[in-house]
């Protein structure tokens, strides 16, 4: 639809990204298709054999993209 936009979530590090933008996510990794907040906003959720797929609102999808950015370009911890 033209009111959600699509975001594919795969490869290795999928796991704690998805853990980090969603306490629902970190207890319950792998959801059967279900509405969820993620990083501040309510996505819906579709698993994909490697990864995830976010269905994000229109209007919510360059916070998601940023956060996605972000996140993903942000230095690691190192104890």
């Amino acid at each position: 639809s033209h009111a959600h936009i699509r975001i594919d979530v795969t490869g290795p590090g999928t796991l704690p990204l998805l853990q980090r933008g969603s306490p629902s996510l970190a207890l319950n990794p792998s959801p059967t298709g279900a509405a969820t907040a993620f990083a501040g906003v309510t996505v819906l959720i579709d698993p994909m054999p490697d990864g995830i797929r976010l269905y994000v609102d229109r209007p919510a999808a360059p916070h998601i993209w940023h956060w996605l950015s972000t996140v993903l370009t942000a230095p690691k911890d190192h104890p």
